[in-house]
């Protein structure tokens, strides 16, 4: 009686072809893939592709087998072999164990669908280039409930956490309206002061440490420390000596012209020179008189940023800079305002701006009468018209003569101001003078 024993499914090429022949080889099982002929009791084989079933390892394969010749490169298929045929290495024949590498035969051979690489059109790579681009000029940004988006690099605006800016950039705006209002009139005042025209630009309102600002300073420049009473901190003036010297010699009478610098100024040139930094801070202190009513006084001088101490080093200033023209002169002249000094002055400013309304709210556009101009004199004329005569009767007039003057010609009088016609009026008296009332306002 025949002993039954599970076996290897085995499925091994015949014989090379010989040279020039097209016809497999002839083994003791024939053709690859069909079953030996006397065999009795063994499974059939599998079709191409399945796995194969381990046996015991004593089987071995049948007397007469040819065993399958390697192919070149270490591949799976024997001469002769197509695809989708299983043909096991030889130490998957030697242990009875197929790899699901080796069963899957061919097929392991072959390319995964949709593993070739797809050609992009025109339009796609078009598209992919401008979402590179995108992402280039962009940054992601996480909003304060935590969503994330992306903005566009130039609308965020570095944060130097080392440099803080304790004003918001409304309160800048409306601070350097402000300024720009105090230039006009600063440049104003000081030309009637001086007699000689004074033109001065605003160039940069920044804020910086006290560290960074002292450090910025020329070496030898002339710094004024002043106190803006009652409110707290030590504010800094400062200016070129050559646009100190300057003023100076305009002061004394000169023309402003090709003023040279020999070093430090003197204590009789600080001394006059206080007296334009008198002007220079009286002007400043009238933006806030409706908020605080405020009052410089002058500290002292220094020379160098070197030996400034009036803040610590990394408290914030609000740095004015401003370009002055004088004669020949063109230098640069800084307002240093702490923080101690310019926040309250920015508070209250806001609550009265926001607390505005109504009429109030439509006057602050208009403008404001700077008392500086106070003792200005100004020249007024007065002049009507109702008398014509002709060049020979004017060559005939002699004293006592009486002219005849229309009524109604006192009732229109023109009133000049530095010949420029202002008013009309009517002319009367008042008491033991000659008056008279404005009645309309000439339009220009």
């Amino acid at each position: 009686m025949a002993k039954e024993q599970s076996a290897p499914i085995s499925t091994e090429p015949a014989e090379a072809p010989p040279q020039g022949g097209s016809a497999p080889a002839q083994g003791a099982w024939g053709q690859v893939g069909s079953p030996p002929p006397d065999t009795a009791g063994e499974v059939p084989p599998p079709a191409p592709g399945a796995q194969a079933i381990p046996s015991a390892p004593e089987t071995q394969a049948p007397e007469g087998s040819a065993p399958a010749p390697a192919s070149p490169g270490g591949s799976l298929l024997g001469p002769g072999a197509g695809l989708g045929e299983v043909v096991p290495s030889p130490e998957a024949r030697s242990s009875g164990f197929v790899p699901e590498s080796e069963a899957r035969g061919a097929e392991a051979l072959l390319p995964a669908e949709g593993s070739l690489k797809e050609v992009l059109s025109q339009s796609e790579v078009e598209r992919l280039l401008t979402q590179v681009q995108a992402q280039e000029t962009s940054a992601p940004v996480l909003k304060p409930g935590g969503q994330k988006t992306r903005l566009k690099s130039e609308d965020i605006q570095p944060c130097d956490f080392r440099q803080p800016a304790f004003l918001t950039s409304s309160e800048l705006r409306k601070i350097r309206l402000r300024h720009e209002e105090f230039i006009r009139s600063l440049a104003a005042h000081l030309s009637i002061y001086l007699r000689l025209e004074v033109v001065i630009h605003l160039s940069k309102l920044q804020t910086l440490s006290f560290q960074r600002y002292a450090e910025g300073l020329p070496n030898p420049t002339h710094v004024t420390l002043f106190k803006v009473e009652p409110l707290k901190g030590v504010c800094l003036l400062d200016m070129s000596p050559r646009l100190g010297l300057t003023l100076v010699d305009r002061l004394l009478g000169g023309p402003a012209h090709s003023v040279g610098v020999n070093g430090e100024l003197s204590e009789i040139e600080a001394a006059l020179l206080d007296q334009v930094a008198q002007i220079i801070l009286n002007e400043w202190c009238q933006l806030w008189q409706k908020i605080e009513t405020a009052r410089p006084v002058l500290l002292g001088h220094e020379n160098s940023g070197r030996f400034l101490a009036s803040s610590p080093h990394d408290s914030v200033m609000l740095i004015l800079s401003m370009e002055v023209r004088l004669g020949d002169c063109v230098e640069q002249m800084q307002l240093a305002l702490p923080f101690l000094t310019i926040e309250p002055l920015v508070r209250h400013a806001g609550a009265a701006t926001g607390s505005e309304t109504g009429p109030a709210a439509n006057q602050r556009g208009q403008p404001q009468w700077n008392p500086w101009f106070d003792e200005v004199p100004v020249q007024l004329h007065t002049q009507w018209q109702g008398l014509e005569l002709t060049a020979r009767q004017l060559s005939r007039l002699k004293c006592g003569d009486v002219l005849d003057l229309e009524a109604n010609c006192f009732d229109r009088v023109e009133v000049r101001l530095e010949q420029l016609p202002k008013f009309y009026g009517r002319l009367g008296t008042t008491g033991d003078h000659w008056a008279v009332e404005l009645t309309e306002r000439v339009k220009s």
